[in-house]
């Protein structure tokens, strides 16, 4: 949720809010990752890393939805007399 709602609060570019999303979304498998190879038995289906990563990747996809939404309102605000 924090993916989301960071972008509304801290308003950037879009390929920064994309960036930095993709990144966040990324810690749960890099997490899963750094802990196999510590020797941890991960006992998943790749689906099931699909299922459970994926909607952090979607999330990270519409938190460009308010950061263009702010920015047109900004470029409104700047053309009014």
């Amino acid at each position: 949720m924090g993916i989301v709602v960071y972008p509304s609060i801290v308003p950037n570019t879009v390929r920064k809010t994309l960036f930095t999303g993709l990144l966040a979304a990324s810690m749960g498998p890099l997490a899963l990752w750094i802990s196999t190879l510590r020797g941890q038995e991960v006992n998943a289906t790749l689906f099931n890393y699909l299922w459970a990563f994926l909607p952090n990747y979607i999330a990270a996809a519409i938190a460009v939805v308010p950061v263009k939404v702010i920015r047109r309102l900004g470029q409104q605000v700047n053309q009014c007399p």
